[in-house]
């Protein structure tokens, strides 16, 4: 199961936009390239990363690339707590951060990280960063990347101005991204309801097989099939699929996904004149 295609959103327009402008005259924010599955790392202990470090040390390729091997298990390169923890294992309710050596905060993590720029903006832009600066609250963060927003942007005919202008669609929208708690992404389960923090509405997943060719490193001729997990993150209005997954911040985990989620109370069906 895919994100909603473009064809599905011409009948709808977000709901607090309803003098939206004809197709071509937005402005939109500079493009950026689709992030790429980082390698998985060693097993060798690493001095404190820097924030941009943070989010290339720990990632998991989420979804199936064209490499040799397939996609990666999530809890390969998660680290080994991540895997059926207990509630306070993510040091949940106290000042210390998630694992000592991913000091970035998610606010600073998401400031150096440039495919996340849009995301960042529409942080400072919604007056929520404050919500984000207690560390001893630890979240899942749905993170959409600047492709995300654009395709957002020319799905419902909004410039980017009009949606950061929006400060109420905003702290909605932003809201449904985020879940109470550690969700690592081997935790993630089919069928799974996830409360968010944008009240009464909830997120589903749904995990599926993927299966991709597996190629010889030297001759680069395919030698089998390799068989692994990808999860869709099931929105009211719109759905996603983790590009990468278990990027470990101090306060957050966060999972970088390729469509912004919308709310159903944001959509609004287009009537008939």
């Amino acid at each position: 199961l895919s994100a909603s295609t473009a064809s599905a959103f011409d009948l709808r327009s977000l709901q607090q936009f309803a003098d939206a402008p004809a197709a071509g005259n937005g402005t939109e924010p500079a493009p950026a390239p689709v992030p790429t599955p980082a390698p998985e790392p060693t097993p060798a202990p690493t001095p404190a990363p820097t924030p941009e470090a943070d989010l290339a040390g720990d990632e998991v390729p989420a979804n199936e690339t064209a490499a040799a091997t397939g996609p990666a298990p999530a809890d390969d390169a998660a680290p080994a707590a991540a895997a059926a923890a207990p509630a306070d294992a993510y040091n949940q309710g106290v000042d210390a951060c998630i694992y000592s050596d991913h000091p970035a905060t998610l606010l600073e993590a998401a400031a150096a990280t440039a495919d996340l720029s849009t995301l960042n903006a529409a942080l400072n832009a919604s007056g929520l960063t404050g919500a984000f600066e207690d560390i001893s609250q630890k979240v899942t963060v749905f993170a959409p990347t600047n492709a995300a927003f654009d395709n957002l942007f020319s799905n419902f005919n909004v410039t980017a101005e009009q949606v950061l202008g929006n400060t109420k669609f905003l702290q909605d929208v932003l809201k449904y991204h985020v879940v109470g708690g550690v969700k690592a992404f081997g935790d993630l389960t089919d069928g799974e309801e996830l409360p968010t923090l944008l009240e009464g509405e909830s997120l589903g997943v749904q995990i599926e097989e993927v299966t991709a060719t597996a190629y010889s490193p030297i001759f680069r001729v395919a030698i089998g099939t390799t068989t692994s997990e990808r999860a869709n993150i099931l929105g009211g209005a719109t759905n996603a699929t983790i590009m990468q997954g278990n990027v470990w911040t101090c306060n957050a985990v966060v999972q970088i996904i390729d469509t912004v989620l919308v709310p159903s109370s944001a959509v609004t069906e287009a009537t008939e004149n």
